[in-house]
């Protein structure tokens, strides 16, 4: 009995899953789930204008970007923005200034495509 409770003991105190990382077959593939993820990040918004002609426009918190030369698709986010947050465009910050610095939180690599 004690032999078979040591292995035991030992495989469960192993970490059991390695960090494997998904190679998606295709960058259409790629993209679709990055867009997927980013859809998923929520949403703020920004008002422009004032008085009646106030327009009040939403812009997504995640964004995705093909790099080609890393056959992968990137997917960033604007960590520092919580979703629902409403600004003011005056008072927004330029993008890559302040709470508007985009952080990379997902990579979504691919497969060289066959000719």
């Amino acid at each position: 009995m004690k032999r078979l409770l040591l292995p035991l003991l030992a495989a469960l105190a192993l970490p059991t899953a390695v960090n494997a990382e998904v190679v998606y077959e295709t960058p259409k593939i790629a993209w679709n789930e990055c867009i997927s993820w980013m859809k998923e990040g929520g949403e703020f918004y920004i008002q422009e204008g004032s008085d009646y002609e106030m327009v009040t426009r939403w812009v997504p918190r995640r964004h995705c970007f093909y790099n080609e030369d890393k056959m992968e698709m990137v997917g960033q986010e604007l960590i520092q923005i919580k979703e629902g947050d409403k600004f003011l465009a005056e008072n927004f910050p330029d993008i890559g200034k302040g709470i508007a610095t985009p952080v990379t939180q997902k990579t979504f690599k691919f497969q060289d495509p066959i000719p």
